[in-house]
């Protein structure tokens, strides 16, 4: 029940409203006020929304607990996108220092650059092609590497016995287990032939001795056919 204010009381038929509100919301009751009533008969209507929409139970401190909570899971949210991503970057730099670590262990591992020749070796004289003419191309000297390594001949020489002749290596280099002829005749260089520029002889017929020198003057080996074997 309700009570019209006596100011809204008026001759004939008018209507006002008086909300109140409570625990459970706004109460809305319509009174009748005419001259048979006096304001005093009410009928009341039941409970309904205020602007469309109820409002929350506990009224406006309801209001205020549900904008804290709502507060509380920004705040939440909020810390919980700077801690992912500290630990987004965290992660980056520590997968970059794994990587800069890594670095040398890959450089290492990769296979190794051939190391550069020798200078000097085990080289052999092993053949000496003598007992041809002045005219046909066939005095040679075939020096074999006998060694583990392979060998730059730049500089080495050969020579006959007493040094009646010599050839002075190209810059050229020899493999392990590999052979190069050296033919005292003209011709084009390459990596198996070798020539001394000169049409002429190189070797007695009944004997003698091939000599191989390093590029600093050391002998690396000899070879002897014939009579100049035979003395030694």
């Amino acid at each position: 029940m309700c009570d019209a204010p006596s100011g809204f009381r008026r001759a004939g038929r008018r209507a006002f409203s008086s909300r109140r509100r409570d625990a459970r919301g706004t109460r809305s009751c319509a009174c009748i006020a005419d001259s048979r009533c006096s304001g005093k008969k009410c009928a009341s209507i039941a409970m309904t929304p205020v602007n469309g929409a109820m409002p929350p139970p506990g009224g406006a401190n309801g209001w205020r607990a549900r904008m804290s909570d709502t507060a509380i899971v920004a705040v939440v949210i909020a810390v919980a996108a700077v801690v992912a991503i500290i630990l987004w970057f965290a992660m980056i730099r520590r997968g970059r220092g794994v990587s800069d670590a890594a670095a040398p262990a890959r450089m290492a591992a990769a296979p190794e650059a051939p190391a550069e020749a020798a200078t000097t070796g085990k080289l052999e004289v092993r053949a000496v092609h003598h007992g041809v003419s002045d005219e046909q191309e066939g005095e040679w000297v075939q020096i074999v590497n006998m060694g583990q390594h392979a060998v730059q001949l730049a500089g080495w020489r050969l020579t006959d016995e007493g040094e009646k002749h010599s050839y002075t290596f190209p810059s050229l280099v020899l493999a392990s287990e590999a052979a190069v002829r050296v033919h005292m005749w003209v011709g084009d260089d390459d990596h198996n032939d070798l020539y001394v520029g000169r049409r002429q002889r190189w070797w007695n017929n009944d004997g003698d001795t091939a000599y191989l020198y390093d590029a600093t003057g050391t002998l690396v080996h000899k070879h002897s056919y014939g009579t100049a074997a035979a003395t030694e």
